[in-house]
């Protein structure tokens, strides 16, 4: 493995992990037993991709995308063209609105890296044509 790069978490993504685990004891408190369910399992599916959201450098020139319970993905560096600097909540690989998003020929991906910088200028090293757009 070369390089370890955590994701950037929002403070609404926090807020929002704290808000099913007070309903969830809300629910066991009331005796509202499906709603204490529902929302025990959204929270263990919050604090799964909060745990483990992170990309990977590899020293083979990929990239492994990993966040909680989603597929894991890889993206090969030497077939990004692209990555832009956008401001989405879509659901993706990311916890937080801050995001990049790599664009290759095949498919396009956000994810947010907690240092954008360096996790760029690592791409770079394998792919020299990456453009960067605001």
């Amino acid at each position: 493995m070369y390089r370890t790069f955590k994701s950037k978490i929002d403070r609404s993504y926090q807020m929002l992990l704290w808000f099913f685990l007070i309903m969830t004891l809300y629910g066991f408190w009331t005796r509202a037993v499906g709603l204490a369910v529902c929302c025990l399992i959204i929270s263990v599916f919050l604090l799964e991709s909060l745990l483990k959201t992170d990309y990977i450098i590899t020293s083979n020139g990929e990239i492994m995308i990993r966040s909680g319970l989603f597929p894991r993905q890889k993206v090969d560096i030497k077939q990004i063209k692209e990555i832009k600097i956008i401001n989405s909540i879509a659901i993706s690989y990311a916890l937080s609105a801050d995001r990049i998003l790599i664009v290759t020929p095949e498919k396009s991906v956000a994810i947010s890296p907690l240092n954008k910088k360096d996790f760029i200028k690592d791409l770079r090293k394998f792919n020299h044509n990456i453009r960067v757009s605001e």
